[in-house]
């Protein structure tokens, strides 16, 4: 590039100095190439009567990350859900809500009042089954043993307990009339260890895998771009 003659605070320069300081300038500023005409050989000037096609850059992700192949990564996304879900579904046991979710199976649960037992679920006689029907008093503990819908769509509760006389008992609770027995501290307590038990899994996961929690965070925002299928 040749500057024929330049002009600085007003003081004209030669030729040969303006070439310097334009060499400069380029040299802290390559930006100002982008401004200068370049002049191509006439034998470099694309033929416009000749069609050009532009094959675009497909950019590809390496197939294995962290040592994992995609198939892989995707399996211990999976085992991440399943870790969340695992540790909700424990601390339900523990501290049951039966609002959000259905009372947990397994869940062991105080009565704080009394509440009606029934011996079956739709029975053919109701009126046989009213009269078989049994009252648990406030302090017996009850655990839940099953779930159901009724033919009437309302959900029921088969829960087991033990009988003053030392017997067991099993039976119905209609759901409205146990959740109102639940600890009106449950909520946080649930909430707590699901939290507690969320993290303790999660870090067993990174122990087997060998991954640390931003590895294991990195695969989840691959999984969300890639809209992988949730797990049921």
């Amino acid at each position: 590039m040749q500057v024929i003659q330049g002009v600085i605070d007003d003081k004209a320069i030669s030729a040969e100095e303006a070439d310097r300081l334009s060499a400069a300038m380029i040299e802290y500023y390559p930006e100002l190439l982008d401004l200068v005409p370049i002049e191509e050989p006439a034998d470099s000037i694309p033929d416009k009567s000749v069609e050009t096609r532009v094959t675009p850059l497909l950019v590809v992700e390496p197939e294995t990350r962290f040592g994992l192949t995609e198939e892989q990564r995707m399996g211990l996304w999976r085992e991440r859900i399943f870790a969340g879900r695992r540790a909700r579904r424990d601390a339900g046991i523990r501290y049951p809500i039966g609002v959000v979710d259905t009372i947990q199976i397994g869940a062991v649960i105080r009565l704080q009042g009394r509440v009606s037992l029934m011996p079956e679920l739709d029975p053919a006689d109701p009126t046989a089954a009213m009269r078989k029907m049994r009252v648990m008093t406030p302090g017996t503990d009850i655990t839940v043993v099953g779930v159901a819908v009724d033919n009437s769509q309302l959900l029921w509760y088969e829960v087991r307990t033990v009988g003053a006389s030392g017997s067991e008992m099993t039976g119905w609770v209609i759901a409205p009339a146990l959740v109102t027995q639940l600890p009106k501290d449950n909520w946080s307590k649930n909430l707590d260890l699901d939290e507690q038990l969320r993290e303790q899994y999660i870090q067993e996961l990174l122990r087997e895998h060998s991954l640390s929690i931003g590895q294991l965070d990195t695969i989840s925002i691959e999984a969300a771009r890639k809209n992988w299928p949730i797990p049921l």
